[in-house]
């Protein structure tokens, strides 16, 4: 009777086994199964979903890399150019001072004069040749005067 109850145990524990190692198998087939059609193209002509994944993946990454450094390059070109504006400011400023201080201390004075001037150098050439000393005093030419005509009225002119 003993080695009746030691048979039926061991069966037991035999079936038991056998039956675990069936079930391990299922569920180690269903996991590479499982992997191949992450990884496997599912039909001709489409990727995988871990192609793309990966894909999808790279290209938010790389957008957002891009954007990234887009902002790094354009914030240092834009202190560039601050830089760069701020020396031709200073150079404009100290020649102006050179040429003429009344001319240098007019521009310290109205900041927009002086930005309108570095923009365009024709207008800082011309008001760099007026004689600004007799404009302040008064004595500015007027008329025929500022024509260069020696002050002469023309027939055409009262």
């Amino acid at each position: 009777m003993l080695c009746a109850v030691l048979m039926a145990v061991i069966l037991t524990s035999a079936c038991q086994f056998l039956y675990f190692t069936y079930r391990l198998n299922k569920l180690r087939r269903e996991a590479i199964e499982a992997v191949q059609a992450f990884m496997l193209p599912q039909a001709e002509g489409e990727p995988s979903k871990l192609a793309a994944i990966v894909y999808e993946g790279g290209r938010v990454v790389s957008g957002e890399l891009i954007k990234s450094l887009k902002g790094a390059l354009m914030g240092q070109s834009s202190a560039l150019a601050r830089a760069e504006s701020a020396i031709e400011g200073d150079v404009f400023q100290d020649a102006v001072d050179a040429k003429s201080p009344l001319l240098g201390m007019l521009l310290e004075q109205f900041p927009r004069l002086k930005k309108r001037l570095l923009k365009s150098p024709a207008a800082a050439m011309a008001l760099g040749q007026m004689d600004l000393g007799s404009l302040l005093k008064g004595g500015a030419a007027t008329g025929s005067e500022a024509r260069g005509n020696g002050g002469h009225h023309g027939p055409w002119e009262m």
